[in-house]
């Protein structure tokens, strides 16, 4: 595996329409989305510290290789998917992270890493570093493919915890994202056991079950406790850029 040192992508990279509002050539023709979700930031300066525990801000019930393995199971379903792009998804965690997007940091890790050697995926993976809670990892992750192409994707795999698969189809649910079009994996878990709380797996599982329960009855995350951990997050008061397309993405969502 090459070592590099990497830049943040470009404006263009995150923002891969131009100003007159019309479409990139480089992404009409992708018909899939691949979404990796975002648990914690990585802030390393080369592919040597991608494992490093330290290197990565927000780091909660798991550690740097866990969040690596989601990230590389993104690139290889997407170098698997040649129609497809790739987005890394996710905003800041307030204080935790400072003004570092979750979803940058993965893009920015995997170009150190020189995306496993899978020539291609670089130039359709894409950060989204502006949803707060994976209700908007998802959104948004929607919204970044519609932004892109013009379009609904075809298919929809997105990358994560087993342990919160549940939520992640009740999601896809909510967003009116057909069952046959959705497939999410389980990529790992914390270590331990989901019924002993003494480990990681076991803690996460408990407040899964809270965060699930949550989002039943506020789908969205509108209101109440779920409202209020976003805006904790969005410290820095990012705007929305997806604010545009939402509507007509939901309208398109409910034709299909």
């Amino acid at each position: 595996m090459m070592d590099k040192t990497t830049a943040p992508p470009s404006a263009a990279a995150e923002r891969p329409y131009d100003t007159k509002g019309t479409y990139n050539k480089r992404f009409a023709d992708l018909k899939d989305l691949v979404v990796v979700l975002g648990h914690a930031t990585y802030i390393g300066g080369n592919a040597s510290e991608a494992l490093v525990d330290s290197k990565w801000l927000g780091l909660q019930n798991c550690t740097a290789a866990t969040l690596n393995e989601h990230a590389d199971r993104g690139v290889q379903i997407a170098n698997e998917m040649k129609s497809s792009l790739l987005v890394f998804s996710g905003g800041t965690l307030g204080e935790i992270t400072g003004p570092r997007p979750l979803g940058l940091g993965l893009w920015v890790l995997e170009d150190q890493k020189n995306w496993l050697g899978f020539n291609g995926v670089r130039d359709r993976a894409v950060p989204e570093p502006t949803s707060w809670d994976s209700f908007q990892n998802m959104e948004f992750s929607m919204a970044q493919f519609y932004l892109c192409t013009g379009k609904l994707p075809d298919k929809v795999v997105a990358c994560g915890f087993e342990f919160k698969r549940e939520r992640l189809l009740f999601h896809a649910e909510t967003l009116g994202i057909r069952k046959e079009k959705f497939t999410y994996v389980g990529v790992n878990d914390p270590v331990g056991s989901p019924t002993d709380m003494n480990t990681p797996l076991g803690n996460a599982t408990v407040g899964e079950a809270k965060a699930l329960q949550a989002f039943r009855e506020d789908p969205r995350g509108e209101k109440g406790e779920l409202l209020k951990k976003k805006e904790l997050r969005n410290l820095y008061r990012f705007g929305n850029q997806y604010a545009s397309v939402l509507a007509e993405l939901g309208n398109q969502l409910r034709k299909d």
